[in-house]
């Protein structure tokens, strides 16, 4: 066990591993290394870590201006993939879990450690139009409501989709939307808190 934890932190100078050590996706696989045992979680191998990365000169340099990112998302808004190259995409991502399924992360559906459900299948109402979530985002000045950045996406405060009051909903940038698909109650209740002090001050 020691050798695989001393191997897992082995990396050149562009941050990549080097011959001999374990890729993520198999240290993940192993029950003994996950929790506060996973090693990637330690403060010295994140900090080792952090230094060989930025090493790499290409990671350097690199971050973007608020208005070139935003004229970049307005770039892409609207933006579909052909009939065909969505097939292929499907294709592919079904081989890629096909291949990975005794891997802890690509488990199919109720063998997935964030299985909820089926939630994601379950279709948004007949309020829930455009015209409803272009309402949001001009009261929300199309504003992250948790980093300040621009946003775009309109979240449902509870996670139900059903509910399609004013007050169940908000404005979030892409990042903020996809980091709060975890610790659920935690910004339930932090986006109600901020939303209502929000009000209290108009």
């Amino acid at each position: 066990m020691k050798k695989q934890l001393n191997t897992l932190i082995k990396r050149n100078s562009r941050g990549q591993f080097v011959k001999g050590s374990i890729p993520w996706t198999k240290i993940y696989g192993n029950p003994a290394v996950r929790g506060d045992n996973n090693p990637m979680k330690k403060k010295e191998n994140k900090e080792k870590i952090s230094k060989v990365m930025m090493a790499n000169k290409n990671n350097l340099g690199k971050k973007l201006s608020k208005e070139t990112r935003s004229k970049i998302s307005l770039k892409h808004q609207g933006q579909k993939f052909s009939e065909e190259h969505t097939k292929k995409l499907s294709e592919s991502k079904k081989k890629f879990y096909k291949e990975k399924g005794n891997i802890i992360g690509f488990q199919p559906r109720e063998n997935h450690w964030n299985w909820q459900g089926g939630k994601s299948f379950i279709s948004y109402p007949l309020t829930w139009t455009k015209k409803l979530r272009d309402k949001i985002r001009k009261r929300d000045n199309y504003i992250c409501q948790i980093c300040g950045e621009y946003g775009n996406h309109v979240h449902h405060l509870d996670y139900n989709k059903e509910n399609c009051n004013l007050d169940n909903l908000c404005v979030l940038c892409s990042g903020c939307h996809s980091k709060i698909k975890f610790k659920k109650k935690y910004w339930h209740r932090y986006l109600c808190e901020k939303l209502l002090s929000k009000n209290s001050l108009n």
